[in-house]
């Protein structure tokens, strides 16, 4: 099965994009205004205790408090007792040592903990986590001893690490290698905490690009393809330090288009902010997004196969609930979710649907909770939630049909404006274009995005004229070669 890893670098965007076989499978975006904040280590300041939540509010010198629990603010190591009170753990006005877990998601400052865990191409080292554990997805016994024995010989009392599947196999010199990096790493966020005064980041994550491929480039992946230069000389460089062996799959693209272009990947991406997902069965998944849960509804809308009712029904629901599980990946669903079935009549097929679904979720890098068939024919789970969906992400309510709908916001019609002038002006050097677009997005490249809109014209040694046009929808844009 052939994997890839599409990296596809714009003005004021990157997108990265697991493919497999030809199939969108994971993606991955970052704007300049909304860099990720998972894994960021900050020095804060306890603002305020909220003893009915049982937890505090942490300046951490973002946009919004921070959020931090009693359960995520206990002394790594520390699970005697089953209710702690956040009181108990940190006072107001005092600093603390805080890790990014969860994005900002709507009108929630990003959830942290105390407990900081730094992640390394191998190991994740934990301070004071005093416990080695494994990554359940490496299977071979003797290779798990092996392992636990290396790292357990390696560190200090006290020390806590977590050995990640693409260890196996790796020799005793590179795991330590990699377990001194991340103590490193640990001595430098204590300096630069003892250093400068809260609110402060004191340790920022790799850039997403450089981030993807230390953690998910393997053996599996065939090759990766990057459309930008820049981008592709940091990440030979980084993978020949951190992981020789695969250097050479990390390929530039040099023809006309992007990385998405190429393989094909733009209309998979616009399908993902759509509610229908059609089936091959010729049913079909309505998903709809809510501020408190997302439902998903199974239709047989029309069934190829010449078997009977129940067959159809079944094959479709089965079909359904690997779609369904993909689809909470793939959009990056959060929350509670809501899984309605097509009604079967035997307990059996009812099983069998449902252990399709636990078998599709298990591969789920996202902690899963999920129930059984309720007597209403639901299926209820519940997906650990990083950052907002997809779709929540690039679009907003539609203003035109009471939100029933969703459309594109202005901000991400002109990034894909941006990210289609920078393939013209990329491969047609000294061309002049017209931009010919609705005013709300006009005004936002003129304005808010009027630096990024320059330099490709500096780049390109070319004129970039902004037209107005109030009959274009919001969506739909022109270039026009002048």
């Amino acid at each position: 099965m052939t994997q890839e890893l599409l990296i596809n670098v714009s003005p004021r965007e990157t997108r990265i994009a697991l493919v497999s076989q030809g199939h969108l499978r994971e993606l991955f975006i970052e704007r300049e205004e909304h860099r990720p904040l998972v894994g960021n280590v900050y020095l804060g300041r306890v603002t305020k205790i909220l003893a009915g939540a049982n937890a505090a509010f942490v300046d951490c010198g973002l946009e919004r408090s921070a959020f931090l629990v009693a359960n995520d603010a206990r002394p790594p190591g520390d699970f005697q007792n089953n209710r702690m009170d956040i009181s108990d753990l940190v006072q107001e006005g005092a600093e603390v040592i805080v890790q990014v877990i969860k994005e900002p998601i709507g009108d929630k400052g990003a959830r942290v903990r105390s407990r900081i865990a730094l992640a390394g191409r191998y190991l994740v080292f934990i301070p004071d986590g005093d416990k080695v554990n494994i990554s359940r997805r490496l299977t071979d016994i003797e290779e798990r001893a092996r392992l636990t024995t290396l790292i357990e010989g390696a560190i200090e009392p006290g020390d806590g690490v977590i050995i990640r599947t693409v260890s196996q196999g790796v020799e005793s010199e590179d795991l330590a290698n990699d377990l001194l990096s991340l103590k490193e790493c640990w001595s430098d966020i204590q300096a630069a905490s003892d250093q400068t005064d809260a609110p402060s980041c004191i340790h920022a994550e790799l850039d997403p690009v450089l981030r993807i491929l230390r953690d998910r480039l393997s053996i599996s992946i065939d090759a990766v393809f990057i459309d930008d230069r820049a981008i592709f000389s940091s990440a030979q460089d980084f993978c020949k330090q951190f992981m020789p062996a695969l250097a050479d799959r990390v390929e530039l693209l040099t023809t006309s288009g992007s990385a998405f272009d190429n393989h094909e990947i733009e209309q998979q991406i616009e399908d993902m902010i759509w509610p229908e997902v059609s089936l091959r069965s010729g049913g079909t998944l309505y998903i709809e997004e809510t501020q408190s849960m997302t439902v998903i509804d199974v239709n047989t809308a029309r069934f190829k196969g010449s078997s009977g009712r129940k067959d159809a029904v079944f094959q479709t629901n089965m079909e359904a609930a690997r779609e369904v599980a993909q689809q909470l990946h793939l959009r990056n669903i959060g929350g509670i979710v809501v899984v309605d079935f097509i009604n079967m009549e035997s307990s059996d097929t009812c099983t069998k649907v449902f252990t399709e679904l636990e078998t599709a979720l298990a591969n789920d890098p996202a902690r899963v909770h999920l129930k059984k068939f309720s007597e209403f024919g639901l299926v209820e789970l519940t997906r650990m939630r990083t950052r907002e969906s997809y779709a929540h992400e690039v679009t907003e309510v539609c203003e035109h049909c009471q939100g029933v709908g969703r459309v594109k916001t202005a901000y991400t019609v002109a990034i894909e404006i941006l990210r289609s002038l920078s393939v013209e002006v990329r491969f047609e050097p000294g061309r002049d274009f017209s931009v010919v677009a609705a005013p709300e997005v006009v005004a936002i490249l003129g304005d808010q995005e009027r630096a990024a809109l320059q330099k490709l014209q500096y780049k390109a040694a070319a004129s970039l004229k902004l037209v107005s046009d109030s009959d274009l929808e919001r969506e739909a844009f022109e270039l026009v070669p002048l």
